[in-house]
């Protein structure tokens, strides 16, 4: 390897949402060990002097128009180019450029400039890149060999394309991924690493680092003094869960939480009375959220973007709830074990390599608001199985160490040095 390795990461934000917090802790961790790290971003959260805000690109209107009608928004061919400003923005003599979620408008033909042109690491997070339209493809396997008559064409996020252009995008996105040298891709999870074997980006080489429990940043804090200083009842049994930014948008399982806590209301009077609510996330500006767990204890739902109040929350929660829908990974439950707090989680995507059932938390089927209210119940009703759970939580986040995901990082550099 380098002693004088340089890296330019490019992510989307460098800390707002689980991947730019992947990225941030890969930037974070190679600077601890000496690396010279660059990110550039579209959206920046932080005051690090190494990370710089990508300009916005413009677009074209008239071709913007006809993107729109040709239904291939997501491809940003109406948009300025911007290979030439991200390079400028950072020193052209870095060895790797490792990708993460990709800035908004990013137009395909930069991408496929910056694979065929540079020695790139590709961190992927959803299943975006691997299909013509869909974040996560929840059950449709389209996308394998090439994607047509998307079903989600028409819902949310989807409801802005005029057309179901899919397998346009998805050709695209081959040609695009068609590099003459093959790049690195890392799934988070092994499930992710499968789907990406099966997909347009299985040409490549392609490696699993699964996400860390950052230790510095979410460790266990005394529970008594974080309900305290948050105004969280001391004998009351406190559920923390995320939340999407669009009400709409139903993956982290909103609706399954809301018939959950209508079924534990019907049945378990006990429970109910002491329930404490902590919902954050990205929140809805509509105010949606704040509708539906009005008349039940808790805080108002938040984005927290400090932290050491994020780690108060987990601290002060008893539980997670995270019947989400789709998960590449779990960031919100990686964070958790960090500060001793289990998790409920539905069995979906890599989340079951996260959480393990009946030792780090509970997992309960997906689509299912009425095993969600079950093992809740169970869970506050034995303080052995808490103790059990919260013990398990810690030693998962012992073993997702930040030193392993690093060192990963730096074996998958290493390999791309060696192929370039």
């Amino acid at each position: 390897m380098k002693t004088d390795l340089k890296v330019l990461m490019l992510s989307a934000s460098d800390s707002k949402g689980g991947a730019a917090k992947v990225a941030q802790y890969t930037a974070v961790g190679l600077r601890e060990r000496g690396i010279s790290v660059e990110m550039l971003v579209s959206d920046k959260q932080t005051d690090a002097d190494w990370v710089s805000q990508l300009q916005s690109p413009q677009k074209n209107r008239l071709l913007g128009k006809i993107e729109h009608r040709a239904g291939v928004n997501s491809l940003n061919l109406a948009t300025n180019r911007q290979y030439k400003q991200i390079f400028e923005l950072a020193s052209d003599d870095y060895d790797i450029v490792h990708l993460h979620d990709l800035p908004p408008r990013l137009n395909i033909l930069d991408l496929a400039k910056i694979l065929r042109r540079k020695n790139v690491v590709w961190t992927i997070h959803s299943m975006a890149p691997l299909t013509g339209n869909c974040v996560f493809s929840f059950g449709c396997d389209r996308w394998v060999q090439s994607c047509h008559d998307c079903p989600q064409f028409g819902t949310w996020p989807l409801v802005y394309f005029h057309r179901d252009a899919s397998s346009w995008n998805w050709k695209a996105k081959k040609w695009a991924y068609a590099s003459k040298k093959r790049f690195h891709v890392v799934g988070v999870s092994n499930w992710i690493s499968q789907q990406i074997e099966k997909s347009i980006l299985g040409q490549h080489h392609i490696h699993t680092i699964e996400n860390p429990s950052w230790a510095s940043d979410f460790f266990p804090v005394d529970k008594t003094q974080a309900r305290l200083e948050l105004g969280i009842p001391e004998d009351a049994f406190a559920i923390m869960f995320a939340v999407s930014g669009n009400h709409q948008d139903n993956r982290k399982g909103l609706d399954l939480i809301v018939s959950a806590l209508q079924k534990i209301k019907i049945e378990n009077a006990e429970l109910w009375k002491k329930l404490f609510l902590l919902p954050t996330g990205i929140i809805d500006p509509s105010q949606e959220l704040n509708s539906i767990v009005k008349g039940i204890p808790g805080l108002p739902p938040r984005h927290i973007h400090e932290t050491a109040t994020l780690r108060q929350y987990y601290g002060s929660a008893d539980i997670i709830w995270h019947p989400s829908r789709a998960d590449t990974s779990s960031m919100v439950g990686l964070e958790a074990q960090g500060c001793g707090t289990p998790m409920i989680a539905a069995t979906v995507g890599g989340v079951p390599e996260v959480v393990e059932h009946g030792v780090s938390g509970l997992l309960i089927p997906p689509e299912d608001s009425d095993a969600l209210a079950q093992a809740t119940s169970e869970f506050f009703s034995d303080v052995k199985l808490q103790e059990k759970l919260k013990s398990g939580a810690l030693a998962a986040a012992a073993r997702k160490s930040p030193d392993r995901f690093i060192d990963e990082t730096l074996q998958v550099y290493e390999q791309a040095l060696r192929n370039a």
